[in-house]
């Protein structure tokens, strides 16, 4: 069977090759109606675009690029400008946001929106003025309302589930998958009443997964082994010693290393009491914990990767369908846990 050309598309819509070539590519020098039209009869015609020919496209246009074949936004929403380099998730993400950026001749800019005097409006000016095609969202803290940019004139990508609106694509850390992993090490370790530790919002972020992953480990398992999760608005010594003595468990999955002080103060001895394991195992602020590694670094690298390839297919505002990429976590080993019934980590 014959392979369809742009030839062919160009013949039937009455219209050049190269206006075929612009729309396929959702390319602003055809309006947008003639490029509906066009897709339209490519579509009926059973058009396919050759790959090869499209890897020698993408390969020549690297080739004739400056260093810098343009500009990557990265914006802050934070109540100060610095506030998110104090999350040590944050700063892996952004600076494989930058890495993976040059790696693929962007530069990479930060903006805040804090500025004094600044304005959705008026960053949405300033992206375009710095020639920007791209923006990476990066995490919105809690309670704090997205920015209304011109979402209509860049590619866009968020990092993580705390930008619920718009719906744009995101790169998030597969929790649930987190969630279950750590259990299933946990459980080859004998530990059998596993209670989940985290505060409401902590398991907001994650857009629910660490309760859903305690709700299925809770229907694989006898109810004698089942912990009620505590989650209250705010994490409080009074409030998980109370729970800890209330539900018994062996071992706790947590997000704030600061549990494991608690326990300690109250005369726990961890692990030999009971194990403590972090769900973003961050090895400079916890090198001693065990836990889940979130691969933060891929995260960042994967967004930049969607916001490029978004940007080579020159699509623009927000998609009709966004996606979701998951990066699995891996399960890092450390003194927090033990092995029960052995008196070593």
């Amino acid at each position: 069977m014959k392979r369809i050309s742009m030839q062919d598309i160009a013949d039937a819509a009455g219209v050049s090759r190269m206006a075929v070539s612009y729309a396929l590519r959702n390319n602003p020098k055809v309006p947008a109606t003639t490029r509906e039209h066009i897709k339209k009869i490519a579509e009926s015609l059973g058009y396919r675009p050759d790959p090869l020919i499209q890897r020698l496209s993408v390969h020549l246009a690297n080739a004739r690029r400056s260093p810098h074949a343009g500009c990557i936004g990265y914006i802050t929403t934070d109540h100060t400008k610095s506030a998110w380099q104090g999350i040590p998730a944050y700063r892996t993400a952004f600076n494989a946001v930058v890495e993976r950026a040059e790696q693929l001749g962007y530069r990479t800019e930060e903006f805040w929106l804090g500025e004094l005097g600044m304005t959705a409006a008026k960053l949405s000016r300033i992206l375009t003025h710095r020639g920007v095609a791209g923006i990476v969202m990066a995490p919105v803290p809690g309670g704090m309302k997205p920015p209304r940019l011109k979402w209509a004139d860049f590619a866009s990508v968020a990092l993580g589930y705390s930008m619920r609106a718009p719906a744009v694509h995101r790169v998030v850390n597969h929790q649930l998958h987190t969630g279950l992993e750590a259990i299933r090490q946990l459980q080859s370790l004998g530990y059998h009443r596993i209670g989940l530790c985290v505060s409401r919002d902590q398991n907001d972020r994650v857009d629910n997964a660490w309760l859903h992953t305690m709700l299925f480990h809770h229907s694989c398992v006898a109810s004698l082994r089942r912990v009620a999760p505590y989650m209250p608005d705010e994490l409080t010594r009074e409030g998980i010693l109370r729970w800890v003595a209330d539900e018994s468990p062996d071992c706790l999955l947590v997000q704030d290393q600061f549990v494991r002080v608690y326990l300690t103060e109250a005369g726990y001895r961890v692990p030999v009491d009971l194990g403590v394991v972090m769900l973003d195992h961050n090895a400079a602020n916890e090198p001693d914990f065990a836990g889940m590694k979130q691969r933060h670094d891929k995260i960042g690298a994967a967004c930049v990767d969607l916001l490029v390839a978004q940007i080579h297919r020159n699509e623009k505002g927000l998609p009709a369908a966004p996606l979701t990429v998951m990066i699995d976590g891996e399960w890092v080993s450390g003194a927090t846990v033990k092995m029960r019934g052995s008196k070593t980590v």
